[in-house]
């Protein structure tokens, strides 16, 4: 595998964190793009400092703002109030910060994921030392820049995996050192996440070699990865700021493991298709279906005892699941037909991709294939769900014509879809679980850390 020159450059910044005096798991929140407005409800009334109030903001006190129409510049009012009142307070050297999720999966055993959080610098034009691996939409990049324009701050991390073996060793070895966590606070999901401030020279040395040894893959934060990046270049274009705090970004990097990472799958759900249309035919024309009474009975058994896990029929039939009004069918992506080799080459073909299928990444990814197919269909709308009991009940309830169950991509289409410089369908991967908003926060501008932004 051939790697470009340039490696990551990984620093140290000077955090700005919730006093001790806030109870932390009362201001902590998830990110923005999985809150609906139900749940900002609920952590909005839960403490009156929590970060979605700044994350995911939206009009403030018409007496203190000079627009109060402007969510964005609510934003940055609050963080410069909640700075100057001690709400936040800002750490006094740069650091790095261990950062391990602790959590238990459908059968209680306990998983961990460890990573750290630092600045990653972002690249120059020409460098591919950081590789992204989905596509995203425009609209959600703007609310990011705007958001980031107001605030002059990274908010919330970007994930990024390290090819680096042994980090997560590396990582363990400086925050055992530390002892107890800096601060930890557990999640309403259950997830206990832990933070340890690293700041002995060697031990942030040996992290930031180690992740600049070779390439980062941005596993999830896409829109926030984009916007750090357009932003950089408006700052470098102006003639006062060709380099600066606003060349990285506060980024969690954790290494690409098996044990590291839960990826989960992201199911679509359809509407808008012309009402005459026979969906399970016209999918059928592409893709080999067939008919799976199993699955509906799975979708309709008690989720709460999750007594049949749709996702494991999903990987013993080696299939995606079509769910609609009139039955439940499993949409295969293994079988070698005529069907499956046409779906293969209108997404070569789609992608631009001069590649055979069968060395093509994202040959066998299920949102892949199934982008390409839709595209041949009549125009529809998808959404996006992580979970398939909610995909399940929209179709259930009528609010959807059609729920589409997917299997999650694995670590290796990941990496080879970076690598090949491709870019998996916009809401591919759904890593669990999630960093909070909240844990750590970073000045773009921070004067504390401005001195090693000189380095090329």
């Amino acid at each position: 595998m051939c790697y470009a020159s340039a490696m990551p450059r990984f620093e140290p910044f000077a955090g700005v964190r919730y006093s001790a005096s806030v109870p932390l798991a009362d201001v902590i929140s998830p990110p923005y793009d999985v809150i609906d407005r139900q749940e900002r409800a609920v952590l909005t009334s839960r403490n009156p400092h929590n970060s979605v109030l700044i994350d995911l903001p939206s009009t403030g006190d018409p007496d203190k703002l000079r627009d109060p129409h402007d969510p964005y510049e609510h934003a940055a009012e609050l963080l410069t109030r909640w700075l100057a009142e001690n709400i936040l307070s800002r750490d006094d050297e740069p650091s790095l910060y261990a950062y391990q999720m602790t959590f238990q999966d459908e059968q209680a055993q306990t998983h961990t994921t460890l990573g750290v959080l630092g600045a990653l610098g972002l690249p120059l034009a020409g460098e591919t030392d950081i590789l992204p691996h989905e596509q995203t939409h425009p609209k959600a990049k703007s609310d990011r820049l705007k958001l980031l324009r107001a605030c002059q701050a990274n908010l919330s991390p970007i994930w990024g995996l390290s090819l680096s073996s042994g980090l997560s060793e590396t990582i363990r070895t400086a925050h055992e050192a530390i002892g107890s966590p800096t601060q930890s606070a557990t999640a309403d999901d259950g997830v206990r996440h832990d933070l340890w401030r690293i700041v002995e020279p060697v031990a942030m040395k040996d992290i930031c070699s180690s992740i600049a040894e070779n390439p980062v893959i941005i596993a999830d934060g896409h829109h926030r990865y984009e916007t750090a990046l357009t932003y950089a270049l408006e700052r470098r274009s102006s003639s006062d700021a060709a380099q600066g705090g606003h060349d990285l970004v506060m980024t969690l990097i954790v290494e690409l493991a098996p044990n590291q990472l839960r990826v989960q799958p992201i199911h679509r759900v359809i509407t808008g298709l012309p009402s005459e249309l026979d969906l399970p035919a016209a999918l059928a024309k592409h893709l080999d279906l067939r008919e799976a009474p199993e699955l509906g009975r799975a979708i309709t058994s008690d989720a709460a005892t999750n007594t049949r896990d749709p996702s494991r029929l999903l990987e013993d039939a080696h299939a995606m699941g079509l769910i609609t009004a009139s039955g439940t069918w499993f949409v295969s992506t293994q079988e070698r037909s005529e069907h499956m080799r046409e779906a293969r080459e209108a997404l070569s073909a789609g992608q631009g991709s001069r590649e055979t299928c069968t060395d093509d990444p994202l040959a066998d990814l299920d949102s892949a294939i199934l982008a390409a197919v839709l595209n041949k269909l009549p125009q529809c709308d998808v959404s996006y769900v992580s979970s398939w009991v909610n995909a399940a009940e929209a179709v259930s309830n009528g609010s959807a014509q059609a729920a589409v169950l997917l299997r999650p991509a694995t670590v290796d289409q990941i990496a080879a879809t970076a690598h090949s410089n491709r870019r998996m369908p916009p809401k591919t991967t759904y890593f669990h679980p999630k960093p909070r908003t909240g844990m750590v926060f970073r000045l773009v501008d921070d004067p504390q850390s401005s001195s090693r932004h000189s380095e090329p």
